[in-house]
């Protein structure tokens, strides 16, 4: 399986030109790989300010149409706006735009993340072209319990974005 990376500077809390710049790099990859990883927060960057700006449904359209078009899967986070507030929010993609969810578990305290999203409680592993993917997010790297091979998988994928004080 051919995966491709795709790391960016992002437009702080805005994502409509975050958007803007993942439509050029995404395009650019049509027909070329298997599967496109996203940085955490990719539509806004790590923000602690999720009122306004989270993403609801209309961000599974917008990755459901580069998968289909790019005949890829693709998976990276937002902020995600629930009945009953936020999540940092994991997205995989499929080209036929089925997706899978998962919900960051362990939310980065010294940022105050836990007070702004809720935690995930599943782990969730996806199988795509005959490939078992644990799904992660940043933070949770920190407590390798978590991804222990405990569930049979082939490949562990961690999306981060470390912002970088300006």
């Amino acid at each position: 399986m051919k995966v491709s990376l795709i790391q960016s500077e992002l437009v702080w809390e805005n994502p409509v030109e975050n958007k803007k710049t993942f439509d050029t790099k995404l395009i650019e990859l049509y027909q070329q790989t298997d599967l496109v990883v996203l940085p955490e927060m990719f539509t806004t960057g790590f923000s602690m300010n999720p009122q306004g700006i989270a993403s609801n449904y209309e961000i599974l359209n917008y990755l459901k149409v580069h998968a289909s078009k790019g005949n890829f899967a693709i998976y990276g986070s937002v902020m995600y706006a629930t009945d009953t507030g936020y999540v940092n929010r994991g997205i995989f993609m499929n080209p036929d735009g089925e997706h899978t969810f998962y919900d960051k578990r362990h939310t980065f305290t010294l940022a105050g993340e836990h007070n702004v999203y809720d935690k995930g409680e599943e782990p969730v592993v996806v199988s795509f072209k005959n490939w078992k993917i644990n799904l992660q997010i940043c933070y949770d790297l920190r407590f390798p319990v978590y991804s222990r091979n405990t569930s049979d998988y082939d490949i562990c994928i961690y999306v981060a974005n470390w912002p970088v004080l300006g």
